[in-house]
């Protein structure tokens, strides 16, 4: 059965915190343990391609369930849903960490890290849900910018936390980093009243991205999140694998790497508001374009990397990155009728997601080639270009479509 929205007064801040911090989670999850593959290899006595197998089975596993998830969530009660999830998300972590210590144990920590994937996915969708069923139209891109904002942070520090556990704890240790905001989301969820799904509190002013009836422009707005993930994602690892063949340390890897998300989070929060003020489109289409020049400021680059000389250009990807994160999900989210919210949050973080997948994958297989300019960098400009240009077209087709149905 479909859940009929509860419409409420007053902004519910405390909510958007916890979806917030769900969001910094559940992607932090998907790179904290990218350290400790040679850890885990020896601990079970297996290689690092079987112990790879329980990282991919998460990501793999919540990619296959995000679509079903929106299904499920747009006939089902928002609340008991999440809650639900969030315990099995926790639990699967901590049966994944106390798993034997041998092959058998690898076999086990897959296993419960397939089914921890399956319950990220609900919370992947419930994310934006919750972020725009608890404020006002009004305020739907802050809010949005809040939990986009924080997941791209927490993909980023995924490694920068889970490193000095491993170290010194073990790598048992960065499956236990989520329990502490599980616990905080829970605690804050639990004692929140039942809320409604996305677009029960009514639409904004103004949509600035399509008419509600016409669902072809979130496809377009849809697609161009996931080609940006995928440039975007392609710089971290990237930069790790320069500065490290250059002779820096991971510790200088990671340090450089949080310019990035520095710059991501910072001005975020700004692209929120003025997202709430002149419409999210325009803000999408300036950030896309920031993040290609920096990606071509790399590519142009010639000779050795130093930290000085990436700061910049990867600050230059966070701003563009901050500018376009939340704005592209209010757009999205205020594209779409009120009763398709869960299924546009489904596809919207599907192709987030896979991007997200995509991208460490093509700076892997390609930057370490002996060609200049860097191949990876190259494929990240030219799709980052491409998304730039998808964007500039649907706002600058759909404007005019606009103007001509208001005559």
């Amino acid at each position: 059965m479909t859940v009929s929205p509860i419409v409420r007064s007053g902004d519910r801040w405390i909510v958007v915190v916890a979806a917030g911090i769900l969001s910094f989670t559940a992607m932090m999850e998907m790179s904290a343990l990218n350290l400790a593959l040679p850890a885990i290899a020896r601990h079970t006595g297996t290689t690092t391609t079987v112990a790879q197998i329980a990282i991919i089975g998460y990501q793999a596993m919540l990619t296959i369930c995000l679509i079903p998830a929106g299904r499920f969530l747009a006939a089902h009660d928002a609340r008991r849903t999440v809650l639900g999830a969030l315990t099995l998300f926790a639990a699967t972590g901590v049966l994944a960490a106390f798993a034997p210590g041998d092959e058998i144990g690898i076999v086990w920590t897959t296993a419960w890290r397939t089914l921890q994937g399956a319950a990220a996915a609900v919370l992947f969708v419930c994310m934006p849900l919750l972020s725009t069923g608890a404020v006002s139209p009004q305020r739907r891109a802050r809010a949005l910018s809040v939990t986009t904002g924080l997941g791209s942070l927490g993909i980023v520090m995924g490694p920068v936390l889970a490193g000095p556990l491993i170290d010194n704890f073990g790598w048992q240790s960065a499956l236990l980093l989520k329990i502490p905001a599980c616990v905080a989301a829970g605690w804050i969820l639990a004692r929140t009243p039942p809320w409604s799904l996305a677009g029960a509190r009514g639409r904004p002013p103004r949509s600035d991205g399509g008419r509600p009836e016409d669902e072809t422009p979130t496809k377009h707005i849809v697609l161009a999140v996931g080609l940006v993930a995928s440039a975007a994602s392609v710089v971290p690892l990237g930069v790790s694998i320069a500065l490290q063949a250059a002779g820096g340390s991971a510790t200088d890897a990671a340090m450089v790497i949080i310019v990035q998300a520095a710059a991501m989070a910072a001005v975020g929060l700004v692209a929120g508001m003025l997202a709430d003020r002149i419409g999210p489109s325009r803000l999408v289409v300036i950030g896309v374009a920031a993040v290609t020049v920096g990606l071509v400021a790399m590519v142009l680059h010639r000779g050795d990397w130093s930290i000085g000389e990436l700061a910049w250009r990867l600050a230059l990807v966070g701003v563009g990155m901050g500018l376009y994160g939340g704005p592209a999900q209010a757009w999205v989210m205020s594209s779409v009728a009120p009763a398709r919210a869960a299924i546009a949050a489904s596809h919207m973080q599907l192709a987030r997601t896979t991007g997200f997948i995509v991208g460490p994958l093509i700076a892997a297989s390609l930057w370490t080639a002996p060609v200049v300019p860097n191949p990876a960098l190259t494929v990240a400009a030219a799709v980052a270009a491409c998304a730039a240009i998808l964007l500039a077209h649907h706002r600058t087709h759909h404007r005019t479509t606009s103007r001509e149905d208001t005559r």
